[in-house]
């Protein structure tokens, strides 16, 4: 199946144009080998992106709380000098270095590839401002004022509230995964009267009352998520019905393994309360619905990445749970029911990413923004795939901004590059620069081989 940038004719004097851009994004390699049939579901969800010919974008959108900087690593396997070094290629490799140190000692090199934006909120609100969000962000951004590794966010963001300095992650990359090291004592302080203390409980009523969704994530390592939802509960919600309105209440609860099942069971159980005010949508990966599924005494049943299976699943879960809808995306595809309906999509599973982190961040913002701007379900879930599917290769976040242009290119090669200018012909990096970073430490080759068939847009917009 060929681009269906080239197949609509999308392209115009080099240029990409906003709509065209989500055409890109569904024309990752799997795409390639896909059906007929898949092939038209994905140009007509390529047609109702948020914001392109004339449709809404996600409006204005309140969302918390945490916040974290992330450092993405390599654990070094070899190193032959100063400047070359091959890098541990397995998360399963690396564990078996560990595992023959035991009883002995070992040293493990690691070396940093990129230090960027982190957090579920962050991350996931960076990319929906990509779609046009009108974006207030209440989290840990820095003591005082954000820290200028959050200007990208903040820069673009309506209001900040900064409730304190930010997380840490040390993020040791690997083909078949990712291994998280969390520093996470400055979430603690995340509570639901320091929330009331930094914005005020007038403010944050009139916060949730003009917002289209309520974004809450990273419920695992934000420790007094459920207090504060239920302070919500108490002071703030009640009044949303006594306006009638009836906002989404977007949860990612991430990876809840430390948790245990009690916390987790009464988390559920709190969101099943706040489905009273709000619609709540749960998004979750295969392993937090299979933990979530648990704590009802309900399996997942089916192969792991089997999208009829996280059908099922959602479906089961959103049951148990009586919430609007329960969200499920796996590494190469997705599903997600309501009361009405259950769908399964398949999606765009990119082999050899730049960077793993974020990639269920990027799927969120493009599936919340899709369901606000009236997309169906099974349209929401191609649009979710395709913004992560996107992100992974290149590592970039959306651009999506009316007034943004761009150029056809393979990831990490700048129209300066090709012109022998070199990355410095770019300007200023609307991203921070990190994606440059991350691709300067990879054979241009490489990623040329490895990524042929990808497609990104980079920004010459000055103020993005």
């Amino acid at each position: 199946v060929a681009h269906l940038l080239d197949v609509t004719g999308a392209s115009r004097d080099g240029k990409l144009q906003y709509k065209d851009w989500l055409q890109c994004l569904f024309c990752d390699s799997q795409v390639a080998s896909a059906k007929a049939s898949q092939q038209r579901d994905c140009a007509n969800a390529a047609r109702v992106v948020p914001g392109a010919g004339g449709r809404p974008g996600p409006g204005k959108i309140a969302a918390g709380f945490d916040g974290v900087v992330d450092t993405i690593m390599g654990v070094v396997d070899q190193r032959t000098s100063q400047e070359v070094y091959t890098t541990i290629p397995t998360l399963l490799a690396f564990g078996n270095r560990i595992s023959a140190a035991a009883g002995e000692s070992a040293n493990v090199e690691l070396v940093t590839k990129v230090q960027k934006i982190g957090g579920n909120g962050p991350i996931m609100c960076n990319a929906m401002l990509g779609y046009g969000a009108e974006l207030t962000y209440m989290g840990c951004l820095g003591k005082g004022s954000p820290l200028p590794i959050f200007a990208p966010l903040v820069s673009r963001t309506k209001e900040v509230f900064s409730l304190g300095p930010p997380a840490n992650t040390d993020a040791l990359e690997f083909q078949d995964g990712k291994l998280m090291l969390g520093k996470c004592e400055p979430l603690n302080a995340v509570t639901y009267e320091a929330l009331v203390q930094a914005v005020g409980l007038p403010k944050l009523r009139q916060l949730y009352s003009e917002s289209r969704a309520i974004v809450s994530v990273n419920w695992t390592m934000v420790m007094n998520m459920t207090g504060i939802w239920r302070g919500l509960l108490h002071d703030v919600l009640p009044e949303l019905r006594k306006q009638n309105k009836r906002p989404i209440f977007y949860v990612d609860i991430a990876d809840p393994k430390k948790r245990t099942r009690e916390d987790l069971k009464a988390c559920l159980d709190t969101l099943t309360e706040v489905n009273a005010y709000c619609d709540v949508v749960l998004s979750l990966n295969c392993s937090e619905t299979r933990q979530c599924l648990a704590t009802f005494g309900e399996l997942y049943e089916g192969a792991v990445e089997d999208f009829e299976a996280a059908r099922v699943a959602a479906a089961k879960l959103q049951r148990c749970m009586g919430i609007h809808m329960v969200q499920v995306h796996l590494k190469g595809s997705a599903a997600g029911a309501t009361a009405k309906e259950s769908v399964g999509v398949p999606g765009y599973y990119t082999a050899s990413p730049v960077i793993l982190t974020g990639g269920g961040d990027h799927f969120n913002s493009g599936f919340l923004s899709a369901l606000l701007a009236g997309c169906s379900l099974a349209d929401a879930l191609r649009i979710g795939g395709a913004t992560s599917g996107a992100s992974a290769p290149g590592a970039r976040s959306p651009l999506v901004a009316p007034r943004a242009q761009g150029h056809r290119h393979v990831p990490g090669e700048s129209a300066g590059d090709r012109r022998g200018a070199g990355p410095a012909a770019l300007g200023r990096d609307p991203w921070g620069g990190w994606t440059q970073a991350v691709a300067r430490r990879m054979s241009g080759r490489a990623m040329r081989r490895e990524r042929s068939a990808q497609w990104q847009l980079t920004s010459a917009c000055g103020d993005l």
